[in-house]
């Protein structure tokens, strides 16, 4: 990455030198993918306790910061940050305090989140953070988030709600569901990791469709939606096809709806079942295969 990034932008060098002023050597850039890519520029203290990051998500104007820290082996994290858009509330095992303001109109709010994170500290036990290991600190807090989220079934209406809420906007239900969408896309990438048929699959051009109970209704029917409308021609069918998964929906959980689902499809569909696993959720792997070349021996049903 580019070491000049922070010079881009004057509010990125005015927290540079801010991060330099207060003991903080800064270590280096990446991105990190998720539902909105950012780039990061990262810090450490000189107790190597707390971890500070100018964070640029590429769909918001103005960075924001964060100062956190590792309190346990697991991924949990502490610390503090300013989004600009309110994130959704932590997970279990997580500590934190989120910042409404923006740092365009007030620098001295990096003075009030530092000690703010220096405060979570003294009560929390901390471990040192390896400058070395800066990229997988962010990595391993994003793996516990996601694996919190599928243990607890995604991020409720209430959650999404109520983040919504803090920015300002009064929700509506088309707002409520594109969260609801990225969340699943995000969770759907985490799971991936644990299936190398599914990473053969998605290697080949295969989409994939992830289902485990958790999953939300509006993005498995979006999802499939779409696979009827590329590999059927006939209007009718896929109506008939759209009203029978609407009904099992209704009726079962989504693992077992999709199942059912599944049988009720032509072979010129192309949805193949090519994985299920028990860990870290039971799901079922699809992959979505619209080309005539697929290997149905790696098909779990062929």
């Amino acid at each position: 990455k580019d070491r000049r990034w922070h010079s881009k932008d004057e509010l990125c060098r005015q927290i540079d030198r801010w991060m330099l002023q207060n003991d903080f050597k800064r270590l280096g850039y990446f991105s990190i993918e998720g539902m909105n890519r950012e780039e990061l520029c990262t810090y450490l203290s000189q107790d190597r306790l707390l971890v500070g990051a100018i964070r640029m998500p590429i769909d918001i104007s103005e960075p924001y910061v964060e100062f956190c820290f590792s309190s346990g082996p697991s991924g949990q994290r502490g610390g503090v940050g300013n989004p600009p858009q309110s994130t959704i509330g932590t997970t279990d095992g997580v500590v934190g305090r989120y910042f409404q303001w923006r740092l365009s109109d007030d620098l001295s709010l990096l003075d009030q989140m530092h000690g703010a994170a220096r405060q979570l500290l003294q009560g929390h036990i901390a471990t040192p953070v390896d400058p070395l290991r800066i990229a997988e600190f962010f990595e391993e807090a994003h793996a516990y988030e996601m694996a919190c989220r599928v243990a607890s079934g995604g991020i409720s209406q209430q959650e999404i709600l109520e983040a919504l809420r803090r920015q300002g906007v009064q929700p509506t239900a088309h707002q409520v569901a594109a969260v609801q969408c990225q969340w699943q896309s995000a969770i759907q990438d985490y799971l991936l990791e644990f299936s190398p048929q599914g990473k053969n699959c998605l290697v080949a051009g295969h989409q994939l469709l992830i289902v485990h109970d958790g999953s939300y209704v509006n993005f498995l029917n979006s999802q499939l939606s779409q696979l009827l409308r590329h590999s059927l021609a006939d209007v009718q069918e896929i109506q008939l096809l759209r009203q029978q998964l609407d009904q099992l929906l209704d009726r079962f959980p989504p693992r077992q709806a999709i199942s059912r689902f599944f049988r009720l499809l032509p072979s010129a569909c192309g949805l193949r079942l090519v994985d299920q696993l028990q860990h870290p959720v039971a799901c079922d792997v699809y992959a979505l295969c619209i080309s005539d070349n697929f290997n149905e021996e790696s098909s779990v049903d062929g």
